[in-house]
């Protein structure tokens, strides 16, 4: 049997399992050699990815979904995965995964993401995630546009004595959609990292060395830890998130059985379509009001905002920067257009790149010149995670850090703020504001206030 894109397609999900099942077993039949990347791909009827993502009871599991909502896809369990554990060179694991995917003849995507910070130590609640972790899901359930495929990956010669493992894993999967559960579950205590007082210090201090001339910009973060009742259910809460959050990518990357790291954020890293890019500066905030009118005049107010406008350009040129270090030609680009992206309850000045890339150009480069704007980083970029970390009191983890996907021609990736980390029972919420020279730590906080309520209200 051969398998190749699209090649099989079912009329009901009743059908999936022994249609499966079947092709596995005639994969593993076949007297020809393996290729190191196998798959097979059977074309579905039109399916809910996130609500069949919820029903799936595996330790491992993965989410992603575009901001248009166009491009989902649910992994559970995995093919491969490739993790660096503490190094913080990554150069080693994007090359590999270069490899596999431009020798692979199918269209296969590794997805995860890395350390905002790999330089510095992991703590204990990141530690499944290690410096870096990029996946090949065993299973896949996505939709691309109108088009619903379920996937089965095969990595080859490790997966040549697996079958009864792999049709273990298929019988195991859930199409039962009234086995959906969503538990109730009471918050006991929240702590802020840090706590007011100690955040007011904290803003002063950035402010003092942004009129020090130490840096133009810095964003500094607050954890606020949630401590519940009961075990939190890691799918109820993403379901949750996805529910109430709209314009945003969604991803949930569980790695262990009782951790998963998730959002639902604005912001785009890149997106590359061979040599084509784009990129986006994200950048200033205010509310939405359910008022029309008010709306719009936050926006333009938000629009001609001095202090608003020059933390912008601070990310503005940390990209041009980037585009520079990397020879893109930026000599046709549009610098001036800036527009507002409007989310469910805030909005946030924007504006976007399209450039050309030389061949020459990885995705490895690409994140190592943009990651991080002074979007979640600072301005200028150099020390300035350094300058961060003497400054915060936690280990940010995947916060803010490049999370995404890679293929052989695309690729696209996503900056993870408006993120959360689950541990048994407790919801860690990651959230930053930009600090220059005229910044008031008491507006500041109210900023990340604003920025984690969405979370927050998903959980009332």
């Amino acid at each position: 049997m051969t398998t190749t894109a699209y090649s099989h397609s079912i009329d009901s999900l009743k059908e999936l399992i022994p249609y499966t099942e079947d092709a596995i077993k005639s994969l593993y039949e076949s007297p020809a050699d393996k290729k190191p990347i196998d798959r097979i791909e059977i074309q579905i009827p039109k399916t809910d990815i996130q609500k069949w993502f919820a029903l799936q009871n595996s330790k491992m599991k993965l989410f992603w979904s575009d901001r248009t909502d166009c491009f989902k896809i649910a992994g559970i369990e995995y093919a491969e995965m490739l993790q660096n554990g503490s190094d913080n060179k990554h150069t080693e694991l994007f090359a590999q995964i270069k490899k596999q995917v431009e020798s692979s003849e199918y269209p296969i995507r590794y997805f995860g993401g890395m350390k905002f910070d790999a330089s510095t130590e992991i703590s204990k609640e990141w530690k499944s995630f290690g410096s870096s972790c990029f996946i090949l899901p065993r299973f896949e359930m996505s939709q691309v546009d109108d088009r619903f495929i379920f996937s089965v990956n095969f990595r080859f010669p490790s997966d040549g004595d697996n079958l009864q493992e792999i049709l273990q894993q298929l019988h195991s999967l859930n199409f039962d959609e009234s086995a959906v559960n969503h538990p109730e579950n009471a918050l006991v205590k929240r702590f802020d990292f840090p706590d007011k007082p100690q955040w007011i210090k904290m803003i002063e201090a950035a402010v003092e060395s942004c009129s020090d001339r130490i840096f133009n910009k810095i964003v500094l973060a607050r954890k606020t830890e949630l401590r519940f009742q009961d075990k939190l259910d890691i799918s109820s809460v993403f379901n949750r998130l996805y529910q109430n959050s709209s314009n945003c990518f969604h991803f949930c990357f569980q790695l262990s059985e009782n951790s998963a790291f998730m959002g639902a954020t604005p912001e785009r890293l890149y997106f590359r379509n061979i040599d084509e890019l784009k990129c986006e500066a994200i950048a200033g905030t205010t509310k939405r009001s359910l008022d029309p009118d008010l709306d719009v005049k936050r926006g333009e107010e938000l629009l001609s905002s001095d202090k608003n406008i020059k933390e912008h350009q601070y990310v503005i040129d940390s990209i041009l920067e980037a585009f520079d270090n990397l020879k893109i030609d930026t000599s046709k680009l549009d610098t001036n257009n800036v527009g507002l992206v409007k989310l469910k309850r805030i909005q946030h000045l924007i504006k976007r790149f399209n450039c050309k890339l030389n061949d020459s150009i990885s995705d490895f480069d690409l994140i190592d010149n943009l990651h991080p704007t002074a979007a979640v980083g600072g301005y200028p970029k150099k020390d300035i995670r350094t300058h961060i970390y003497d400054f915060e009191n936690f280990d940010r983890g995947w916060y803010a850090a490049p999370i995404g996907w890679i293929s052989k021609e695309r690729a696209e990736f996503a900056v993870a703020i408006r993120s959360g980390l689950i541990s048994n029972e407790r919801l860690n919420l990651y959230s930053g504001a930009g600090i220059i020279a005229d910044s008031q730590p008491e507006l500041e906080w109210d900023e990340i206030e604003t920025k984690i309520s969405n979370f927050l209200k998903t959980l009332s």
